[in-house]
């Protein structure tokens, strides 16, 4: 009865022991830039503890127009800003989205004019249960 009770006890601690230690995010977020090129001067995104500032594309999504985070705390406010020096002679139009878990949350449209320069912003406020 003795080892029954000790074997209950370990049980009861390795099931504690093993859903404290989950390492799986509470969110994915990605951030995405629609019609990202040479253009864009200017990356500001949102991280635990943070934000990053960047003006070298490898730095945001190797080279792509994608950066993906694990959240582990929540709330979380997911936020995109870019900046563009267009020194083209036509508009270029961008889409900021931020995606939770693979939902595109919330979006900004970005249009900048010929020989222009302009910035947008978009951010997300990731909860629990969303």
């Amino acid at each position: 009865m003795k080892s029954l009770k000790i074997f209950a006890c370990f049980v009861l601690f390795f099931t504690i022991l093993t859903s404290c230690t989950n390492d799986d995010p509470l969110a994915k977020v990605k951030y995405q830039i629609n019609g990202y090129d040479a253009s864009v001067s200017q990356i500001k995104y949102a991280v635990l503890g943070g934000t990053v500032t960047t003006t070298d594309p490898d730095e945001f999504g190797n080279g792509s127009d994608t950066r993906k985070l694990d959240i582990n705390i929540l709330p979380f406010t997911a936020k995109l800003e870019v900046a563009v020096n267009n020194n083209t002679p036509t508009n270029k139009e961008y889409n900021l989205i931020i995606y939770v878990d693979g939902v595109a949350k919330a979006s900004y449209d970005l249009d900048v004019p010929a020989m222009g320069a302009a910035s947008g912003l978009v951010e997300y406020v990731v909860e629990a249960n969303q």
